[in-house]
């Protein structure tokens, strides 16, 4: 009843109906009043809000979203921003500030995997358009994108101001070492690897390469190239699983194994100083080393740990390579569609993702890895 109902029947009551009325209106009062101070009537529950599709590690902070106000997971970290490529632009994410902006225009394609990386003043990333797949170069301070040559892949040269671009011929896979500021790929620096034989990554030396032992065998061995005379110098495993990372005073890579319970992946390392191996194991609460990581400042590695007990999960951990140890980033969990983990470095930040898509970043130091508003699998980079 509406309270003008409830006024109009009363009216119509006798008095002892509305002394009825009168003594239970002040019983409920008093119940009301006993219940109050006693805390005997509870609070009508809060709405449960919708779940978030992040972790629960994440629930504590707020969610950086492109249409609400920026949020920064990092204060103090000074002008260092977070590149990646999303429909038809190259972006920037600010790591202090939270902002999202567009740097430039990009041809319209795909992002290849793996597919961007920084030089010394250049941001290089190649892209599958509808015509073919080539490499394209944006000097730091301009915002416009040049081509610089048709590339299936791309890894960083020993030297920060060049660049290794990837492609596929039927004689094998030809590499060419470019300056993404000044120049074009042309045939005059090419080396062609033969088949069988993939170059992944440079170090100061040589260009390190996997070669397949016998035909059908699974079997790889990791060596060192000379691109100019493509002749191999060293053998330095006959046993790779896959490469965490490399830079060009040291590497990093994974023992073979991994796909059969109770197999358990060492992680292997080396610099360019000494050239001797050491290897260092997963954690305990890991089961292994999967592929990608990256070289921070110092004597540290992130890495990724497979997570035990969980399918297709895995954590960043940082590897401190001086002692050996290995710890596990708090919310550094990522999805695993493919068995690869990617993580880029900046100072004292790394921002990783698996192949869930979803970016995060953690400060050494900081007690939680938060997520950033970012949707990209394995091709962003970290600038300085």
């Amino acid at each position: 009843m509406s309270e003008e109902e409830v006024e109009r029947t009363l009216r119509h009551r006798s008095p002892q109906v509305l002394v009825a009325f009168t003594v239970l209106g002040i019983l409920a009062l008093g119940v009301l009043v006993r219940n109050l101070v006693g805390g005997g009537i509870e609070p009508a529950p809060t709405p449960t809000p919708p779940l978030s599709p992040l972790p629960k590690y994440a629930a504590t902070r707020p969610s950086p979203s492109p249409s609400l106000s920026p949020v920064s997971f990092a204060p103090d970290a000074g002008t260092k921003s977070v590149l990646w490529i999303e429909r038809g632009n190259l972006n920037r994410y600010e790591l202090a500030t939270g902002k999202t902006s567009p740097v430039a225009e990009v041809p319209q394609g795909r992002i290849r995997a793996f597919g961007m990386i920084r030089t010394e003043n250049s941001t290089v990333f190649v892209l599958e358009t509808p015509s073919d797949t080539s490499a394209y170069a944006l000097s730091d301070g301009t915002q416009r994108v040049r081509k610089i040559g048709e590339a299936i892949r791309l890894f960083a040269s020993a030297d920060p101001r060049r660049v290794w671009l990837v492609r596929n011929l039927p004689e094998g896979i030809e590499l060419r070492e470019v300056n993404a500021d000044t120049e074009l790929a042309t045939g005059k620096s090419r080396s062609v690897f033969p088949v069988g034989t993939f170059p992944h990554a440079a170090i100061r030396g040589g260009i390190l390469a996997t070669t397949v032992r016998g035909e059908g065998s699974p079997e790889e061995a990791l060596e060192l190239w000379d691109p100019a005379s493509v002749r191999r110098t060293r053998t330095i495993t006959e046993a790779f699983g896959g490469l965490i990372a490399a830079d060009p005073d040291r590497f990093a890579w994974r023992s073979p194994g991994c796909s059969v319970p109770g197999e358990v992946c060492d992680l292997k390392y080396m610099t360019i100083e000494n050239m001797t191996v050491r290897s260092i194991a997963a954690s305990a609460e890991g089961s292994g080393f999967i592929n990608g990581g990256g070289f921070g400042e110092g004597e540290v590695l992130a890495a990724f740990d497979r997570t035990q007990g969980k399918n297709r999960t895995a954590r960043l951990v940082l590897v401190d390579l001086s002692s050996g140890s290995v710890s596990g980033v708090p919310g550094g969990e990522v999805g695993l569609g493919e068995e690869v983990g990617y993580a880029q470095w900046s100072g004292r930040w790394v921002v990783f993702s698996g192949s869930d898509g979803n970016v995060r970043l953690y400060g050494t130091g900081d007690p939680l890895a938060w997520p950033l508003p970012i949707r990209n699998m394995y091709s962003f980079v970290v600038t300085s």
